[in-house]
């Protein structure tokens, strides 16, 4: 009878009832913050290299393609905070200038920018 009533004392104790609402709480605002966060920065990437693509296409019709790659490496590292360029490919195909984009992004995701521009 002495054992019956022990476990139901441990069972029904209530002191660190709140540490572990709190330690419960606190993984989950974590989680969430963590995934708001990430879903901030890909569209942020995804956003600033689409912008940095065309800027480069920009470049490359009107100055040629001297300085350009450099420029667009030099203005992409912002963007780019644990992310890496894996590619960055231009051709002109008639009159257009089009550009191919591969961006490796953290939890092994790539992202693929394609781009075409032709200035009349």
């Amino acid at each position: 009878m002495i054992q019956k009533n022990k476990w139901f004392r441990i069972f029904t104790n209530k002191q660190g009832q709140g540490t572990i609402e709190a330690l419960a709480l606190s993984v989950t605002v974590i989680a969430a913050v963590t995934a708001l966060g990430a879903g901030i920065y890909f569209s942020v990437v995804h956003v600033g290299m689409n912008y940095m693509l065309h800027e480069y296409l920009i470049c490359q019709k009107t100055q040629g393609a001297t300085d350009c790659k450099k420029d667009f490496y030099k203005k992409s590292a912002p963007f780019l905070v644990a992310a890496k360029v894996l590619t960055l490919e231009s051709s002109v195909v008639f009159r257009k200038q089009r550009a191919r984009l591969v961006v490796a992004m953290p939890m092994k995701r790539t992202l693929t920018f394609k781009k075409e521009l032709e200035i009349y």
